[in-house]
């Protein structure tokens, strides 16, 4: 018999140290049977860093979503997360592609989620009715564009992709696993326009 307790799931920083990000929604609409949403992630500093990209695997996608019903705002979150150790399932955690924020780039990119509802990544079939919501905002995780962590990328056989629990062998992370060294960022709640 499988245990099964779902309510949290690990996404936590050891923090290496960037400043200067700027991450806004410059779109949340309704289109049809749609809601389109566009973030813009600004990388003002000096420093490349990695944005875990889309999973591999039967649940392949971005982002996930989590709600607060108090607020009626959706959040979609694009990190790297571990399944908590209460949780028992079959699936292995999500296996992320990096994609490269070059210091001073200006990255957007348009996230489409169908209605009337989204079908999150955990192993249970639990849809949410996401046109209930009001606002939208959006949670991004970020990686230093370290070698090593390229490395783990190129050097994994099957779809040469990053998992939250990786732990870098070398270099001035050595010891520290991709999750301790995801920092998060949170944009404002923007309305969802009708």
């Amino acid at each position: 018999m499988k245990k099964l307790i779902l309510g949290t799931f690990l996404v936590f920083s050891f923090a290496f140290s960037v400043v200067g990000q700027r991450l806004e929604i410059s779109t949340a609409k309704v289109g049809g049977e749609t809601l389109e949403i566009e973030f813009v992630l600004e990388n003002n500093t000096s420093k490349d860093l990695f944005l875990p990209g889309s999973s591999s695997g039967p649940t392949a996608r971005n982002y996930f979503l989590t709600t607060d019903q108090k607020s009626k705002t959706l959040t979609v979150q694009r990190q790297l997360f571990l399944f908590p150790h209460e949780v028992v399932t079959d699936l292995v955690e999500p296996c992320y592609n990096l994609k490269i924020i070059k210091a001073g780039e200006v990255y957007r990119e348009r996230i489409v989620i169908g209605f009337p509802s989204a079908v999150n990544i955990f192993p249970i079939d639990h849809r949410e009715p996401i046109d209930k919501y009001n606002s939208v905002q959006v949670s991004i995780g970020l990686l230093p564009a370290d070698p090593f962590i390229a490395k783990i990328q190129e050097s994994r056989e099957i779809g040469h992709c990053v998992m939250a629990p990786d732990e870098l062998t070398a270099g001035q992370y050595k010891g520290k696993t991709l999750l301790q060294l995801q920092i998060t960022y949170l944009s404002e709640s923007r309305t969802i326009l009708r």
